[in-house]
Parts: structure tokens; C-alpha cells; sequence
């Protein structure tokens, strides 16, 4: 289970509890401020417990739901128009207006990660929004499609 710095000082108590439980291997420090009982942890997973707000889309979606077999390259994500630009090499953000950023939200469960993802439903909607930005082959059936390519 991947813990925050928050979460571990609630079971720990304190910051010493934090490092004496590091010291005997009740737990790894994944990297600054994320902690977990397993030494190896996903990079979904660390992404989805540091950005709790966030909701995976576009190429990373369309991975995890099966409709194409390329990998992405980054983590994309999507958060509220007005959230903090994230310093993280590891994601692309995407900002997301207010009112339709929950529409066609759900969660999923992938390896050690639960993380907050766009149905499949609203993946086709943002493959139309973002049609010229993606570059993403899809091959897999989607609401009936057979196949479509947008490839730049």
C-alpha cells in the first residue's frame, strides 16, 4: 500500500516513528513524501496517491482501457482549470473546465494502483476534442467502432 507523509504520521505518530519504521523495513520511502510497505511500487500508483485529484486520460485512458496496445510515453492527466501547474517529468497535464471535469468519471484497479479515470464514453468524447493533439493508434473496439486512426 502506498502511504502520504500525512497518512504515515498518522500511524507512526511522528516524524521519528516515520524514520524508525524506515530503519527496520516496515516500510520504504518511494520518493519524497510517499512511503509504502513494498519496496518496488508502480509509478501509477505513486502518481494516483500524490495527485488524489487527479483523473488519468487521453493515451494513458485509452491504455488501460484496452482500446490500444501503445504505451504511453508520460502519465496523461487531467485536473481543474484552476489547479497548480505539477512539476512531475513523469505526467502531461491536461487542464479540464470545472463543469465537465467529473462527467464520466469512475475508478479502476490496475496492479497495486486505484486511481480515478474517464469511462469509455467520455474517452470518445475527448478523442473528438483532442483529435489534432493525439497520436495514439486505436484498434480495439469502441462503442462499435471498429477501428480508428489518428496518427500526425
Amino acid at each position: 500500500m502506498v502511504l502520504t507523509y500525512k497518512q504515515c504520521i498518522e500511524k507512526f505518530n511522528s516524524d521519528y516513528g516515520i524514520k524508525r519504521a524506515i530503519r527496520t523495513g516496515e516500510i520504504y520511502q518511494i520518493e519524497r513524501g510517499i512511503y509504502s510497505n513494498q519496496k518496488h511500487v508502480s509509478t501509477l500508483a505513486i502518481l494516483s496517491t500524490k495527485y488524489p485529484d487527479a483523473i488519468v486520460t487521453l493515451d494513458t485512458a485509452f491504455y488501460y482501457h484496452e482500446l490500444t496496445d501503445v504505451v504511453p510515453d508520460k502519465y496523461y492527466i487531467a485536473t481543474a482549470e484552476s489547479a497548480r501547474k505539477l512539476r512531475d517529468t513523469r505526467i502531461k497535464q491536461i487542464f479540464v473546465k470545472n463543469a465537465i471535469l467529473d462527467i464520466g468519471v469512475t475508478t479502476m484497479e490496475r496492479g497495486d494502483a486505484f486511481f480515478c479515470i474517464y469511462d469509455r464514453e467520455r474517452m470518445l468524447i475527448e478523442l473528438l476534442r483532442y483529435k489534432t493533439s493525439c497520436r495514439t493508434t486505436i484498434t480495439r473496439k469502441f462503442s462499435g467502432i471498429t477501428e480508428i486512426s489518428l496518427t500526425s
